[in-house]
């Protein structure tokens, strides 16, 4: 596929827009479908209620393909830091992540990653120049147990439904990963989106 990056149009995320809420929750079930076939899971999510928490995404010729999450990193004193970035698997190796920390970079010039980084990350983090930001042991100790806790429901989950076994018995089946990561993402997205609601509804009172 050949990309071109004048086709990108970079937007904030709209807590008030179905269409976008449709694609966050895509985006999402592809990372955690990701995450279930690694067995491993990174720090962030792709929204979240506070207001300090900032969700920018990318889309491309109409079509999101790039979320990438920004919160105020404890274990560095508040500094602004990517929390979670995801671009869908086809459109990968075109500068689309690079473009999304760029866009980010404009709005906070010292805008960091938030460590540890994969290989990818600590690509991407080469080539936007951007710097890594540390991890407080509670985030990571809360993300190990959510990761826990998602996998075990990941592998129940499958268990429950007749030839769906995986050939790997610690993962579930690619359908069942598929499935639950949909439904996880979307209860979560819902969920985030309630509490900003209800948020926004007591500042405004």
């Amino acid at each position: 596929m050949k990309i071109d990056l004048n086709l990108i149009e970079a937007r904030t995320y709209d807590w008030s827009s179905q269409e976008m809420r449709n694609g966050i929750v895509e985006l999402f079930a592809g990372y955690l479908a990701e995450c279930m076939d690694q067995g491993t899971q990174g720090a962030g999510y792709p929204v979240h209620p506070s207001p300090q928490y900032k969700t920018g995404v990318l889309y491309y010729d109409g079509e999101m393909v790039c979320f990438a999450s920004v919160d105020h990193c404890v274990a560095d004193g508040g500094a602004p830091a990517v929390e979670l970035i995801y671009v869908k698997p086809q459109f990968r190796q075109h500068g689309i992540g690079s473009a999304m920390i760029k866009v980010g970079q404009k709005v906070v010039p010292d805008l960091r990653l938030k460590g540890p980084l994969s290989p990818t990350g600590q690509a991407l983090a080469d080539q936007t120049g951007a710097g890594v930001s540390g991890t407080a042991p509670s985030e990571i100790d809360a993300y190990e147990k959510y990761v826990t806790e998602t996998m075990a429901s990941a592998n129940a989950y499958c268990r429950e439904r007749k030839g769906h076994r995986p050939g790997n018995p610690k993962l579930p089946c690619q359908r069942c990963r598929c499935s639950l990561a949909s439904k996880v993402a979307a209860a979560f997205v819902d969920a985030a989106t309630q509490d900003r609601r209800a948020f926004e509804k007591w500042r405004t009172a």
